[in-house]
């Protein structure tokens, strides 16, 4: 065990100190970081855009409803739809038609046959 293991705080602290270091190297602007995936949590992290003064962009498995509160409510700036935007191509019409989503394939998406990947999901014209 480290000096960051144990509570919250101790975790938390290896992150800020590790974002504190590249802002000094690299200025903010250029600075970003992906929070623990499989997790519910923009709005137990709304300070977060507060104590790195910079945008704040959540991701895992936020669909479009939850999307649109958490951004209404504050919680976030700017949302990223990795895994849904790889099922769904025309993932912003399907938004603004509120259509339905394909389903995607995790098993797929980094693969390396020419023939199945990611480019086979259909547009929504198409389904």
């Amino acid at each position: 065990m480290d000096e960051y293991c144990g509570s919250l705080e101790k975790r938390c602290c290896f992150a800020l100190e590790v974002a504190e270091a590249m802002v000094q190297e690299i200025k903010s602007h250029r600075v970003g970081t992906r929070l623990s995936p499989y997790t519910d949590y923009p709005e137990s992290l709304i300070q977060i855009p507060m104590v790195f003064n910079s945008t704040f962009i959540a991701a895992e498995g936020i669909h479009r409803s939850k999307a649109n509160r958490v951004i209404a409510e504050n919680y976030t700036e700017l949302i990223a739809f990795g895994r849904l935007f790889l099922g769904n191509p025309d993932l912003s019409k399907r938004f603004k038609l509120d259509a339905p989503l394909n389903k995607y394939n995790r098993s797929i998406f980094c693969i390396s046959d020419p023939v199945v990947g990611c480019t086979d999901y259909p547009f929504l014209e198409e389904a």
